[in-house]
């Protein structure tokens, strides 16, 4: 799996679980609520940054080995800018990404803004799903491209 349908794949989930805001998702006998689906989306994303350990990267272990993958991380890390900060762009996507949606899909978080900003922050859970679906079908991350001019290591893969 590429970063690049990894994006597409989370962009519609995201927009998924909210599109389903108040229904509760039944599959079999399990009920899924997507309050809650969402949350965990976000505890994904903040575990993949944290960790590194990527779904992405694993798939493409197994569909390339191993081999394939320390060759493409040795490339990686031997190209360094200047500015260079010893962390991946993707990575960073990933805590922003998780930041932001945790800042406006957080459980009360009316009671920590005035009114006029919490009319406002229900837009941008959508903007970033919305961003995610379009930065997987077109291949180009406005926010990838910001963390990798900010001196992020860029991920060529």
């Amino acid at each position: 799996m590429s970063e690049r349908v990894w994006r597409l794949v989370i962009g519609v989930l995201i927009l998924l679980f909210l599109s389903l805001n108040d229904e509760d998702i039944v599959i079999s006998s399990y009920v899924l609520n997507p309050d809650y689906a969402l949350l965990t989306l976000i505890g994904w994303l903040y575990f993949e940054g944290l960790t590194n350990i990527r779904l992405t990267k694993i798939i493409s272990w197994f569909r390339w080995k191993a081999d394939y993958i320390m060759e493409m991380e040795k490339a990686v890390s031997g190209v360094v800018s200047s500015r260079s900060i010893n962390f991946e762009a993707e990575r960073m996507l990933r805590f922003a990404m998780a930041s932001v949606l945790l800042a406006c899909v957080y459980p009360g978080i009316e009671a920590y803004y005035p009114d006029v900003v919490v009319k406002v922050l229900w837009a941008i859970p959508w903007l970033v799903g919305l961003m995610l679906t379009s930065a997987g079908l077109t291949s180009i991350c406005p926010m990838l491209m910001v963390f990798q001019w900010l001196g992020f290591k860029a991920h060529y893969h």
